[in-house]
Formats: structure tokens, sequence, C-alpha cells
């Protein structure tokens, strides 16, 4: 690996532990105001044969000082030419919520732009991209209740209690005036990102296999929303819920852990399979 392509690495991706003869590649991208260190936890359930990486998006943690991505595209775009330079392994992909829609993005790109094979997408907690914006889910009847303003232009006080309503921010950080002004710019950005990039249209379908995680009380994501999902792969669909809301994957760590990493083993057995024969 060049020292570029090693910055550039250490720049986008977060890993919690040391990857050493690693077989299969483990990408995760984490919802709207989400660091890359949210997934941290799963490193317990994961085989060490994975090498475990974690997107670290503009704007927060080790990239602090930089300007948060307001348009998902761009950001697609970004990390799709780092991860097409990486040295070749079976490709495993991982998004919840927002993250979901970005590892989409991602996998087309690395399809069709790259040619670097996706060996799967697993979605989490997340709206289908072709058909726009879910207007049965929560956040959009409360959007609606105030007046169509989106989420990421209401003022502070106002942004603060929706997040507080999504319960997906801790308490103790929504109570700390201090903290939320670090982290305001980068949530606005993520939920103006999210905002700009619903919109219907024809869906583009890629080559590898697509698992859904939704959960069972779920009010940001509906059960229709996430079956749509199978339209936009070729090959195998596969559905998969967990009990708890929309952040069902902390709730139910130890669980989601334990089946991603079996998602991830069905890959890498197939590859290695292949291998052989």
């Amino acid at each position: 690996m060049t020292p570029d392509l090693r910055e550039k690495k250490s720049h986008w991706f977060f890993s919690p532990r040391k990857s050493v003869d690693t077989d299969i590649r483990l990408i995760c991208f984490p919802y709207a105001g989400g660091a890359a260190t949210v997934y941290a936890p799963w490193v317990r359930g994961l085989s060490s044969e994975i090498e475990f990486l974690s997107v670290q998006y503009p704007g927060r943690a080790t990239r602090f000082k930089e300007a948060p991505i307001t348009d998902l595209m761009t950001m697609a775009a970004h990390i799709a030419e780092v991860i097409a330079a990486l040295d070749e392994k079976p490709l495993v992909l991982f998004g919840h919520s927002m993250g979901s829609r970005i590892a989409y993005e991602v996998a087309l790109l690395l399809e069709k732009k790259y040619a670097v094979n996706v060996d799967k997408l697993i979605v989490s907690g997340g709206n289908v991209p072709h058909k726009g914006v879910d207007k049965t889910s929560v956040v959009s009847r409360r959007e609606q209740q105030r007046g169509g303003a989106p989420m990421h232009t209401l003022s502070d006080k106002d942004f603060c209690k929706e997040l507080e309503f999504l319960q997906g921010t801790p308490e103790s950080v929504l109570a700390s005036d201090e903290l939320m002004a670090l982290l305001l710019p980068s949530l606005r950005a993520d939920f103006e990102l999210v905002f700009h990039y619903n919109k219907p249209r024809v869906a583009e379908r890629l080559h590898c296999p697509i698992t859904s995680f939704s959960s069972d009380k779920d009010s940001v994501v509906n059960p229709e929303a996430v079956a749509a999902w199978q339209d936009l792969t070729q090959a195998e669909y596969r559905a998969l819920q967990f009990q708890g809301d929309h952040f069902f994957i902390h709730d139910e760590q130890q669980k989601v852990a334990q089946v991603l990493n079996a998602e991830v083993g069905q890959v890498r057995d197939c590859c290695v399979i292949t291998e052989i024969y």
C-alpha cells in the first residue's frame, strides 16, 4: 500500500482492531450523527478473519475540523474512490439508516465505475432509496405537523427536540450545551444530506445479494419500505427482523453482531469454495 493510499484509508476509515491475515473486508457506514466508533463494540462478536472498517464521515471525531458533506452522492464518490484503491478481498458493505443509502450508492459506484465486485450489501433500518420519502413514517408526519419545514432548517431548540424524539442521541449529550454546540453542525449536515437525497427515481439494481435488517417497533421505517430493497438486487434478497426500535442495533448489540458475523461468514465460505474449485 502506497503512503498516499495509507493516508486516505486512515482518513476515511476507523478500525477498532489490528487486521492481520484477514481474508474478507467488512465496511460499516454510520447513521446520521454517528461517528465511526458507533460500531466498535461489535468487534467482540466478529471473527478475527474479518477486516473490520467503519467509515469516518467529515465533520466529526478525528475529522472534526473538516466541513461536513451535505450531498450524499459526493460522499459516496469519495468513499468509493478509496475502497476501489484498496487491495482486493471479498467485500461486504453494511449501513444503518442514512448509512444504508450511502452504502448502496457506494456499491453502485464500485460496480459501475470501478468494476469492483461487492459480495453483499447489508442494509439496516433504512428506507429504500428509489421510492422517495416515506410519508407514513413518524419523521414525515412530524415534518407535516410543523408545516413542512425540513428538520435541518429548525432552530437549535426545535432541532434538539426532534433528536430527543428519535432517541438516537444519548440524553446526557442532549443535556450538554457544550457538546451539542460541537455536534450540531455535523448533525444538521447529515439530515440535510438525507433530505435532498430522498427523491423518487428509477431503481438501479446491484449484482450482489442484499440482506435487510429491520426491527418490529421501528417508527422511522415501515415494513413496506424495507421489503422494497429486494427491487435493488439481481441476486438473492433476505430479510431479517430483530426486536426493538429504530436503534435496535444498539439495544440488540450482541445479537446483531452475531448475525452480521454469520452473514459475512457466508460470503467468506462461498469465496473459499470458489477458490478451491
